[in-house]
């Protein structure tokens, strides 16, 4: 078996494995580091590089990695991050169970539990 066809065998292999596989990505980070960048949004939703957000790379690795299933958590300011996610991600294909979505944790104050809302 050439080369290529070893690659393609353990790119459909590997497509396979991660078929159910759901990706989990917290964006719930203020990030206390660059402060005047976050007063207004997460870290994963700072601009980088023109129309690109700091979260861009971790979803390609996701892309990449055949990870089609992830949920974003979010938490912080999140409404830019949101609109990015909808905006410049919706390139995954639902009928084939791919999807990249959104949730938003929302913190009782004065209480240590969290709870999850649904934000579709």
């Amino acid at each position: 078996m050439d080369l290529h066809a070893r690659c393609s065998l353990h790119n459909h292999h590997e497509s396979i494995m991660f078929a159910d596989t759901l990706t989990l990505i917290i964006a719930t980070d203020r990030g206390l580091g660059p402060e005047p960048l976050t007063l207004h949004r997460p870290k994963a939703a700072l601009p980088f590089g023109g129309k690109f957000r700091v979260i861009d790379f971790t979803l390609a690795n996701c892309l990449h990695s055949g990870l089609h299933q992830v949920l974003v958590l979010t938490q912080y300011k999140s409404h830019s991050l949101h609109k990015h996610l909808r905006d410049g991600w919706s390139i995954f294909n639902s009928e084939l169970g791919e999807f990249i979505t959104m949730q938003s944790i929302a913190t009782s104050l004065g209480r240590d539990e969290t709870m999850i809302c649904s934000t579709s």
